[in-house]
This record gives structure tokens, sequence and C-alpha cells, in this order.
């Protein structure tokens, strides 16, 4: 296996660890295998074509134990993947790899259906979103020729026809495998005139062709195996989720899978979305009534699809990410009975009316131009301006329809709870962000199954269950509050737009929906927001030209301060931009009411209520002068923990559920002529650890990996089995213990002043329903609920509502607000209203930036307990440093000093001071 190539393809395409792990095993097979390298003779490939199966099959099980048998005429092999963690991406890499170490040039890659093959001809496309090269190098001049099966009879894929220009570089063939049974098929076998023979024969007359199946357990019938054995293969890679046959009742699991990584890895490690069942375990309606279990069972998966649409829109805008729409996915039992279904929910009486137009029902049965049209809404269901929530269908929606935004799943027919669960989860474990967020509605998928509730979790929680499900219980009293998404505007912005809105209601957009929305289009998403301010401007008409004002100030964001906003230069430009804006017909107004509006007075009143409700809060990029340096302490290997054994005889597996069964072998031959290369080789694979920069010190642990473990085996034969067998445990315990010891230090940062000031960006979060807006000063008596309520009635916020974590935080507020500093402001920032990074990709965000006559405070307030944890410590260090360079700039500019406080929250008394807290708990 050439590390280096694995290493390099990885970092290239941003492999996941299974990815790079199955890369990895497909290197030591084609080792096994006797590949030859890039540069050697071809006929090599013939050799390895005409060679001993059994002979071949014992080399690949020795390095994948799991593979007892190809079951192929070729040699072939599964890598088995879970939905959702990246076979496609997996399947460039392996062409990537076999290219680059073994010269091979001509692949063959099978889909099962059309579906699967429209999606692998966009991925195999260079510049599309999920280019499977994207980020090699050696490919982006001469990028791998893809011959379809809508192209193939040209001769394009032939090498020498057509004056074809790939002489050296890749073909990669991708056909539907109904072109091997249908007419195409026959097609194919035929003479072509261009190159001498069918295309067919030219294939399988290839000494290098490699075939890639991606859900490769649909190609195990006789015909398709037949078609595929036929083309004489040098290698087949197979990729799948779910490595066994169906026959009847019973599943057949592949003897050939060579790397496996299931369901419940891909859970556990957070590269899927977690499953979830939602019931009611005191059903209201007699299970046998079908028809009224499958109203409820509706009703209430649209209650928790409400709630997740809420969590997407809150945190969509307060990361500043792009929004995702979710949708329900309806299985129903045939075509009847999902017609029925989509006309109850397309009825007003159900949830008012509110998916009325919003369904989509996809079935064989459907024909002419409406399949045509659900078919494009099928296709543009993740686009959030389609308006598809609902997805009924009947047996279509299998294999290859990859959708991340699928998030509520109602399963109506009857099946297994393995298979239901199974069948019902496949399609919708994709993450939307490519990760988790944290937000527990985000990151899950949930099953609505009243009648399987308990069987589900029962199923779930057997012991060879391939992962675990959470429960949602819907039971009444059970059920958390409906949840809605809340936007909050700083109240400069309500003040400019409160009269535009009450005298001319105007269609919600994407980011902010008007009130007026919130009953009539989704009272169910987003809540009603804090009463409206008084207006800053007395006619509509100011109101609207006031609004143009505010959104042209973003293009002054480079003055040192806002306050210059006031300089009469400076007023002039705004207006002379307002005035661009206006003629260019950006902001439709009648002409008698535009002639009415002094441009330059809304300006000069818009400027002087900004600067008195805006904290001047720089941007600043730390812009890296030099390479960041890791560093280890010297610190040995503790005693313990390298107890090993190693089996002194003939050991038989076999995996309770796929069945398969392969041995160990007592005896490992000597590779290494030194123990601790073992040791160290497995160390290389760790993607954080530079064997390039600190092999001394590898090998210094791993020598004194070996000691330890000498001092407990000192027979050299039983030794060196000991290393060899469990180096790859060896090394994740160095590794783990290097990390325990890591130090990143960076060369040198060079601060940059992107932006003098901006203005306070908007909140998004969830609330209950019908959550009123409470008084900042009262007490909270359920403490545990002060995240969920929302806070009103301030008069130096800048926000007219806030949502604080603690109790201490609120008590803060209330200080502040009393402060005897007529001067003082204050508000609780969000991501984008202050970046201060505390790890390379981690941002810490305060709980208050406050402005008084003399400083610019950034205040976090603290349990005592937690104070001197290392994360906070990090944090507050972090935070010093941005007020260390904001001082900088002030300094300049004649700005405020910045001051970072770590407050413990009984320090927090309505007698306490800021000044009083300022002396006590600033940290420089």
């Amino acid at each position: 296996m050439n590390d280096r190539a694995v290493r390099e393809i990885a970092q290239r395409l941003s492999l996941r660890a299974p990815q790079r792990e199955a890369l990895t095993t497909l290197g030591k097979l084609t080792n096994a295998l006797d590949l030859p390298a890039a540069v050697a003779d071809r006929r090599a490939f013939t050799a390895i074509k005409t060679g001993y199966r059994d002979a071949q099959r014992a080399a690949c099980t020795a390095v994948a134990p799991s593979l007892t048998s190809f079951d192929r005429a070729f040699p072939s092999a599964t890598f088995a993947l879970a939905t959702g963690v990246g076979k496609t991406r997996l399947m460039g890499a392996q062409i990537a790899y076999l290219h680059r170490v073994h010269g091979v040039q001509h692949f063959f890659v099978v889909a099962p259906n059309l579906t699967i093959y429209d999606k692998l001809r966009r991925d195999f496309t260079p510049n599309t979103p999920k280019y499977v090269f994207a980020g090699l190098p050696e490919y982006a001049a001469q990028p791998p020729q893809l011959i379809t099966g809508d192209d193939w009879d040209t001769g394009r894929g032939v090498r020498g026809a057509s004056g074809d220009l790939f002489q050296q570089g890749i073909h990669v063939n991708l056909f539907n495998i109904a072109k091997f049974d249908s007419n195409d098929g026959a097609r194919m076998r035929r003479m072509h005139e261009a190159i001498g023979t069918s295309y067919f024969e030219y294939l399988a007359g290839l000494p290098d062709l490699v075939l890639l199946m991606d859900e490769s357990h649909r190609y195990r019938a006789a015909a398709a195996a037949t078609a595929l054995n036929d083309l004489n293969p040098l290698l087949g890679i197979e990729l799948t989720a779910t490595p066994q046959v169906q026959r009847g009742s019973r599943a057949e699991p592949f003897s050939n899978v060579a790397y496996r990584y299931g369901l419940a890895n891909a859970i556990a490690d957070g590269f899927v979305k977690k499953p979830a069942v939602a019931g009611r375990s005191n059903s209201p309606v007699d299970i046998s009534d079908e028809a009224a279990l499958d109203r409820i069972k509706l009703e209430d998966a649209l209650v928790l699809h409400e709630q997740v649409k809420a969590e997407l829109i809150a945190y969509a805008d307060r990361e500043d990410v792009r929004r995702v729409k979710p949708f329900v996915l309806v299985i129903a039992r045939d075509t009847t009975h999902a017609e029925g279904l989509q006309a109850m929910m397309s009825s007003p009486d159900f949830h008012s009316g509110l998916y009325n137009g919003r369904v989509i029902t996809v079935h064989s049965n459907r024909s002419g131009a409406e399949k045509d049209e659900v078919i494009q809404r099928l296709l543009r269901v993740e686009d959030p301006d389609e308006p598809t929530e609902i997805v009924i269908h009947v047996e279509m929606l299998k294999e290859g329809w990859d959708v991340t935004n699928l998030y509520t799943v109602v399963p109506l027919r009857a099946a297994n709870s393995r298979t239901l669960v199974e069948q019902s989860i496949g399609r919708g474990l994709r993450l939307p962000y490519g990760k988790l967020t944290g937000v527990a509605a985000v990151d899950r998928l949930t099953i609505v199954a009243h009648d399987r509730f308990q069987e589900i979790v029962d199923e779930a929680e057997r012991g060879d269950s391939p992962f675990k499900i959470d429960r949602i219980d819907l039971s009444a009293g059970n059920a958390a509050a409906p949840l809605v998404a809340l936007s909050v505007a700083p109240t400069i912005e309500a003040m400019l737009e409160a009269l535009v809105r009450t005298e001319a209601p105007e269609t919600s957009d994407s980011s902010t929906p008007p009130a007026t929305a919130v009953e009539s289009q989704s009272w169910t998403t987003v809540a009603e927001p804090a009463p409206r301010p008084t207006p800053l401007f007395a006619t509509a008409e100011e109101a609207r030209v006031a609004k143009v004002v505010y959104e042209a100030l973003d293009e002054f964001r480079n003055l040192p301060s806002s306050t210059r906003l006031a300089d009469t230069t400076q007023q002039a430009a705004i207006a002379a931009k307002v005035k661009e804006t206006l003629s260019q017909g950006q902001l439709e107004l009648e002409s008698t009411a535009s002639s009415s509006v002094n441009v330059e007075q809304v300006v000069s009143r818009v400027i002087s209520a900004v600067v008195g409700t805006v904290i001047d809060i720089p941007r600043i990029l730390l812009q890296p002068k030099g390479e960041t340096i890791i560093t280890y302490d010297d610190v040995p290997l503790p005693n313990g923990g390298m107890r090993f054994v190693v089996p002194d005889q003939e050991i038989v597996v076999r995996e309770l559920q796929s069945r398969e069964q392969f041995r160990i072998a007592a005896g490992l031959p000597a590779t290494e002529s030194r123990l601790e290369n073992y040791i160290v080789r497995a160390l290389i694979d760790e993607p954080d650890i530079d064997y390039d920069v600190h092999g001394d010190l590898l090998y210094k642990r791993a020598e004194e990996a070996v000691e330890h473990i000498r001092a407990y085996e000192a027979h050299d034969v039983k030794l060196q089995g000991l290393v060899a067998f469990h180096a790859k445990r060896i090394a994740t315990q160095i590794a783990e213990h290097l990390r325990a010891h890591r130090h990143e230090q960076p060369a040198g940062y060079e601060p940059i002043v992107a932006h003098g000031w901006s203005k306070p960006e908007g909140r998004s979060r969830t609330v209950a329903r019908d959550e009123p807006i409470a008084g900042y000063r009262e007490p909270v008596t359920n403490k545990a609920r002060i995240r969920q309520m929302r806070f009103g009635g301030m008069a130096r916020c800048l926000f007219p509502e806030v949502q604080f974590e603690s109790d201490g935080e609120r008590r803060f507020a209330v200080l502040l607000e009393d402060s005897a500093d007529a001067a003082t402001r204050w508000f609780r920032p969000g991501k984008a209203d202050i970046r201060i990074y505390w790890k390379a990709d981690r941002q810490y965000q305060p709980d208050f930036i406050v402005e008084t006559s003399a400083h610019r405070l950034i205040v976090e307030i603290k349990d005592p307990e937690e104070i001197d944890d290392k994360d906070v410590r990090a944090k507050a260090q972090a935070a010093v440093e941005w007020c260390r360079h904001a001082n900088g700039h002030a300094a300049v500019h004649g700005g405020k000093p910045w001051r970072y406080l770590l407050i413990p929250d009984e320090a927090v008394l309505y007698t306490a001071t800021i000044e009083g807290l300022m002396a006590r708990f600033a940290v420089d």
C-alpha cells in the first residue's frame, strides 16, 4: 500500500475517517493482488486477470479477514458504508488511487437505476457542486473523460479513435445496469465500424478495466451478475450500505465485505442525523381504525414538522448560513391510499388549510404533464423557495434520491419493525449542513409511528440492533410546548420600519416575516414580535426614504467610528448615495411624494438616531504572518495500559449480525527489522501528527511502549507477535498521550481593522408559541425555564427584547438599566457582532457588550465554579487579546478603551456598580 498516496488523496478530497480507512483497505487489497506499479509493464494486468482465483482470494482474506469469497467470477471486494457517509466521494478517491499508484486508466461505473445514473453523471462532471475529483491537482488541466450510456456509440470512449486526446488520462464509463439487458445492451454487443469490434468487447478486452458498482446489492440477480462477469474486469469494487441480498424472508450477507462502516458507527460519529421515533404511549384512537390513526399520525407529524421548521429558521439566521426548508415524507399503502391522503391534507379542515398546494404524491400511475410537474417539484424539494412540504410516495423513492432536508417520516404501511425503521430512515439521514449543529431538532430525523411506537423502541434496544433510537412521546401532557421562530430586530430598525408596516403591510420576505403574515401564512412557525416602538418619522414617505438611508450606511462602515457619520462631508456623501438609489428606481415613490421628502433632513435624523443607539465594535481580523508551530511536551508514557495478548492458536470469529465467519491465524510473519517500526507506521496514519517534524519523538514513545510490553513478555517471538498484532491499538494510545501534551503556537498575527463600526445584527431563536414577554425586573421563580423566556421593557438596551442564559445575566441587565451613568447602553451580541476566536475554528460569544461614558466593556457572567475552567480561561484570554488590538485602534482614532470583565454570578447584586465590578473583575 502506498501510504503517501492515501494520505495526499485523503487530504485533497477532505475524506472522512471511514472513507480514508476504506481507501487504505483498497490499497492493501491491490498489494495482495500484486497490481503493478504505475510505471510497470501493462502485461502484468493480464497476468492478474488470468490468475488463480483461490490464491488471490486467500491473499485478500489475509488483509481483509471478512472477505472470504469474491462472490463473482473476478476479484471483487465490497466497501459497506452507511448512507450519508459518502460512497460517491470514496469512489472518486478509489479511482484516483488506482490511477496514481497502479496506472489504471479504464473504469466502468454501474448505476442501478436512472435516478442514481443521473446523480453519478453530475458528480463525475467537472465544475459541479459535488464533483468527485475536486481538489486533486492532477485532474485540473486534464479531467477524466466521462463516457455515458447516452454517448458511448460515438466512439469517444475508445483510445485512438476520433483523434482521442486522452491517451494517458482516465476514461470513466458510466452506465445504467438496464443497458445490459435491454435493446441498448444488444447494441453494445454489436459490431461498431469505428472500432472494428463491439463496444462491449472492447471494454472486456481492456487489461486494466476496473468495475465500480454503486448500490451493489442490486447486481446480484442472475442477469446483472452474468453481464458484469462478461465484462471480465481486472477488479471489482462494490459500494453499498446494505451488503446483503433479500431472498424472500431470508437475508443472505455478502461474503466479500472488505470494509464495513455501519449506521451505528455513522450515528455515533456524527456523520448523519440521529433517528428518533415519535408516538403516543396512550393513543386516543383505536389502532384498528386505519383512517383515524392515519389522521392523528399526520397531524402530530406536522406539529413536529413546524417545530423543526422554526428551529431551522432560527439556526440559519443565528449562524448566518443558508436557510433549509424541511419536508415530511409519507409512505402510503397504495396509489388509492396516497391520493386520499393528499386530498385530506390539502383540505381546509386539515391544519386550517395551511398545506393546500404544498403536498405532492409520487407513484407509478401518474403520467403526462401531471407526472412532469410532480417530478420537477420533487427534484427541487431542497430549494427553500419551492413550496412542497409534504411528499407522499408508494414504493418509488429508494436508493439514489439523496436529499438533506427530510426531517419527518410517517410510514402508513405494514412492515416488521426493523424493516420499517431501516427503510424509513434511509432517505433522511443526510445532514443539510454536512455536520451536526448541536441543535437537537436540526440534528434529528423523526419517524412517527404511534401504533408501532413501543415495538420499534424495543427493537432498537435489542443487543443486535444496528443503532439506538431516541423516543418522543406525544401523549397528552408529555409533549413539549410547540416552538416557533422568533426574529428580533434592533430597536432602531423597528423605529424606522414601524410606520411603513403600520400603513402599508408588505408581503413577507425570506428573512423577517411581517407581523401581518404570522396568522395568515405561517402561524405555526413565526412568533409575534415585541410591541413596536414609536415611529421616528411622521409620514410613510419619509419612513421609506429613512429605510434606504439606513441600508446605505453599510457602505460607510470603514469609518473609524459611527460618530464620523455626522461629519458634513459624510452626510453629503450618504445623501448623494440615497438619491442615486432613489433615482434608479429601487424605491418606488409617487412623484408628488418624492418632491415632498427632504433627503438631507432624513439623512441627518437617521444618523443622529444611529449614533445614539450603536456601540462601535471594530471588526478585527488577525492575519497570520507565518505557519502555526506544533510542539509536544516530552512526557514519558504512563505505566499500565499496554497489556495485550496475541492468539497462539487459530481462533474462529463469527459476526452475529452479518453471520460472517473468519479465522485469525496463530503466527504473524516478521516484516519489520525493528519492533518500533510497526507502531510508528501506524502513527503515521494519524492525520494530525506530522512524522517528518516529530519522527524522533514518535520513535521515543514507541520504544517506551515496546519496553512496557517487554516487561511481561520477554520471549522475542511472542513479543514480535504482540507488537505487530496490536500496533494500531498501541499507536492510538500513544497518539492520545501526545495530544494531551500538545501545544499550538502561531508564528504571529498582524491585526487588521476591516470596519470601525457596524450596525447590530438581528436575533433569531425559538420560543414556546404562546410565550409572553416578561418584565426584566421581575424575579424568575422557575430558573430552569429562563432560557426559554422573553424579557422586555429595557430602556438602554439596543434591542426591544432579550433572552438570558441565567438569572445572574438578568440581574446584570437590571444593574445596567439602573446605572447612574446616563451614557450607559448595552446589548447581548450575536456571532456577527463581534469576532473573537479562542481556537482556530471556535468563536467566542460573550454575554454582554456595554458602553459607558468612559469605557466599552466585554462582559461574561459565570457560575463561580466555572470561573477557572480551562475553556473559560482560554476564551477570556482571547477576549483580552481582542481588547488589546481594539485599544490600539481606539488610541489612533480617539475612541474609548476596551476592557474584559469575567464576573462570578454571585457578585451581581443590585447594590453593585459597573465601576466597582470593573475594579474587581477586569481581566488584563
